[in-house]
């Protein structure tokens, strides 16, 4: 509301605020437009869940496996027996070692998932790779000291996830959005 003063100057009522001088219905841009995709393909978000549940997988295995081997120490053992004699080497020391690297690799690779860009396609590839070797090792391992059941049943439980997990990454989708966050 405008006022007349007796001077002949105009005024504003003080009870409304002025208006601004430039008014725009357009938001204003800040810095460089983002043209990166704002979603994560589907394929992705599934491979992350996965790879969250392996995380949690490998830990629950790690913290058995630790707990086994207390156990074995821990246990009253008769005089003249040596607590480590039915130990094998490959339980209580190579699945360690392998569990806590693709553990690692894993939570790796979930973690750059989120941000894209061939940095993320790395690292998921990394895990990948290192649980299939240390799969391989383990099923070499496994028919030395148990047979050929074992070792097929190794290669199928322990192979096929991380093929699930090289299709979800490589899908049409996945490719054009690690190339458009690059």
């Amino acid at each position: 509301m405008l006022f007349v003063n007796p001077d002949k100057t105009v005024r504003r009522s003080p009870v409304h605020p002025p208006e601004p001088a430039s008014y725009s219905q357009e938001p204003i841009q800040i810095g460089v437009p983002d043209d990166r995709p704002r979603r994560m393909p589907g394929a992705l978000r599934v491979l992350r869940v996965f790879f969250g549940l392996w995380i949690a997988y490998g830990i629950l295995c790690l913290g058995l496996l630790a707990l086994a081997a207390i156990g074995v120490f821990l246990a009253p053992t008769p005089a003249g027996v040596d607590p480590t004699e039915g130990l094998l080497l490959y339980e209580h020391v190579f699945l360690p070692i392998t569990g806590l690297l693709t553990t690692v690799g894993y939570a790796g690779a979930a973690v750059r998932l989120g941000k894209g860009g061939p940095t993320a396609r790395r690292w998921a590839y990394g895990a990948l790779g290192v649980d299939v070797v240390t799969s391989l090792m383990l099923a070499a391992l496994i028919t030395v000291t148990g047979g050929i059941e074992f070792l097929v049943s190794a290669v199928l439980g322990v192979l096929v996830m991380p093929g699930l997990f090289l299709a979800l990454l490589t899908t049409r989708a996945s490719r054009e959005w690690f190339r458009a966050t690059a």
